[in-house]
């Protein structure tokens, strides 16, 4: 990545001389000649520039050469950088682009100690991970070919025994037979194969990435290697997204073949065949080193973020949960991991859970009425119960732990993946930690009327206002930041989100969806009012699936894919 060739002095290239440069200034972002270099040095204005030799600048990948300090508009340094657009600017950028933005943050600040800082480390630790993963896999896939030739060569012995116990009557079938497994094998050959050259491709491309950051890190000026881990986070979070995927399309499944016999004795005259060939595929043996944090970062601040006018809804499953002579009251959804959808139903006291595909009803009984829930992780989940909280393990459906709140609560959320944030009816949040002790209070005047149902991205809380009709935004001490409202939306009851930049709303009387951004700014009613809609109790969206499920007070179910259309 890195480029080659000569370097010519820019200061004598503007004299029309052609001088090869010994040094590159990244305050400058000028190339001098050991002439011009002096001067540089003993410049009042750039007497204290640190320089790098020419020869180390073209070990820096090419993406990091051409990051520049001065911007391209206005030819002026960059001095901030605004988080909402996720770009440096200048001061006449802020004038005119940036003049309503809230998260901006002086350049000087937000690079000092960054190759220090924990950013950075993600990078090497992701890269160091990503390789790792890949060089077991290998060895994972290398083993499985090599004990697949050896069942190959078990079953064709198999497949002569067999042959030698009958008559001539069966010889083609046993050819047969012999070139059904011949074929699959070499499909499972093929395919392996396949997986192992990707896998080495990878492989090199992460060796290559790791030596880069290595020369950033060495070589780099802070402002570029804060430019370049942005872009380095992005490809690493992107391969390790590819190696997932490929994880869960069983594209690293252990294949087995075997032969399964006929018994011949009573068939003799009626058979086809002599046996046939079995592919048994088990669960991937080498599991993905993928630290939960960095996940969240990468998702957090690198994902690809939606685009509200780009968004539409793909309808995937519809159904109702609600049984012949059963009343039930949901008031809750989400869509856990592996698709299964999951909902609390009150009066009934339990949990009502169906497969991906909207079928295969298994109800999870509980020893209280559950109101809201949250997911915490793959294995547990917190609801909300008159006045407690609880941790329930949800394979086993046992509840392992119960904290009292001394008041009324409502809608839950998970924040910061080890805290939940608590509604308490009529005066707000409480943040909470796991272990069931409050850390802060988050005062805010509610109606004890209605659930308030949240979500919490970065420091910010977003919740429903159905007495109002608005969607609300405060940061985690309270304060107000904006607040949402639109004719069209009526009584917000059930809120989710992207995890980066979108928020979608269900209206419980307006029967709707719409999708509204983090800043309040922008919305679309993504889902048009539909009468079956009507109680839209709750709303969630699943990141990994791009998945978005809304469930009515009354049973019914709507899961569909959002597609984000270019």
């Amino acid at each position: 990545m890195a480029t080659s060739g000569q370097k010519f002095c820019d200061i004598c290239i503007s004299q029309h001389i052609t001088t090869p440069a010994n040094v590159w200034c990244p305050e400058c972002e000028e190339n001098f000649c050991e002439k011009c270099k002096i001067h540089h040095e003993i410049a009042k204005a750039t007497k204290k520039h640190e320089t790098i030799g020419i020869e180390n600048v073209l070990k820096l990948p090419k993406f990091v050469q051409e990051i520049k300090t001065n911007c391209l508009e206005h030819d002026e340094r960059f001095v901030i950088f605004c988080g909402d657009h996720e770009v440096p600017c200048c001061v006449e950028c802020l004038h005119t682009t940036h003049n309503n933005c809230r998260m901006l943050t002086p350049v000087k600040k937000i690079v000092q100690n960054i190759k220090d800082s924990s950013a950075f480390l993600d990078i090497e630790v992701s890269l160091a991970d990503l390789l790792s993963n890949i060089k077991r896999i290998i060895e994972d896939r290398t083993a499985n070919l090599q004990e697949l030739v050896k069942q190959k060569a078990q079953c064709e012995e198999e497949i002569k025994t067999a042959r030698e116990t009958i008559n001539s009557y069966i010889d083609s079938l046993e050819r047969d037979l012999t070139n059904k497994l011949h074929q699959v094998f070499v499909a499972k050959d093929r395919r392996i194969k396949q997986v192992l050259t990707d896998l080495e491709a990878r492989k090199i491309t992460v060796d290559e990435m790791q030596k880069n950051v290595n020369s950033i890190k060495t070589i780099a000026s802070n402002f570029q290697t804060f430019i370049a881990i942005r872009e380095l986070a992005q490809w690493a979070h992107k391969e390790e997204t590819d190696l997932q995927h490929l994880f869960e399309n069983e594209s690293f499944n252990w294949t087995e073949v075997s032969v399964v016999l006929m018994k011949l004795q009573a068939v003799k005259n009626s058979f086809t065949d002599i046996g046939r060939i079995e592919i048994k595929e088990s669960s991937v043996n080498t599991q993905l080193k993928v630290r939960k944090t960095r996940q969240a970062q990468l998702m957090d601040t690198v994902c690809m973020s939606l685009n509200i006018d780009m968004i539409n809804l793909k309808e995937k499953v519809k159904v109702n949960l609600q049984k012949k002579d059963e009343n039930v009251e949901i008031l809750d959804c989400a869509i856990l991991k592996n698709g299964y959808l999951l909902f609390s139903d009150r009066p009934n006291k339990c949990l009502l859970m169906l497969d991906a595909n909207g079928k295969s009803r298994k109800n999870i009984d509980l020893p209280f009425k559950p109101t809201r829930f949250t997911v915490i992780d793959e294995q547990n989940i917190a609801i909300t119960s008159d006045d407690k909280v609880h941790v329930l393990k949800l394979n086993e459906g046992e509840v392992t732990k119960t904290f009292h709140q001394g008041t009324n609560v409502g809608s839950i959320a998970l924040y910061c993946d080890n805290k939940l944030i608590v509604e308490h009816l009529g005066k707000g949040y409480a943040m909470i930690d796991l272990a069931g002790n409050t850390e802060q209070v988050i005062s805010i005047t509610l109606t004890e009327k209605y659930f308030h149902a949240l979500v919490c991205i970065r420091d910010e809380l977003y919740y429903v206002d159905r007495q109002n009709n608005k969607v609300c935004c405060r940061d985690i001490q309270g304060s107000n930041l904006w607040e949402f409202q639109d004719k069209g939306m009526s009584s917000p009851h059930g809120i989710t989100s992207d995890g980066s930049n979108i928020l979608f709303v269900c209206g419980l009387r307006s029967k709707n969806v719409f999708a509204v951004s983090l800043d309040g700014k922008s919305f679309k009613e993504i889902l048009k009012p539909l009468d079956e809609l009507a109680q839209a109790v709750a709303i969630n969206y699943s990141i990994n699936r791009r998945e978005l499920v809304i469930v009515t007070a009354t049973g019914f179910v709507f899961l569909y894919e959002v597609t984000h259309n270019i």
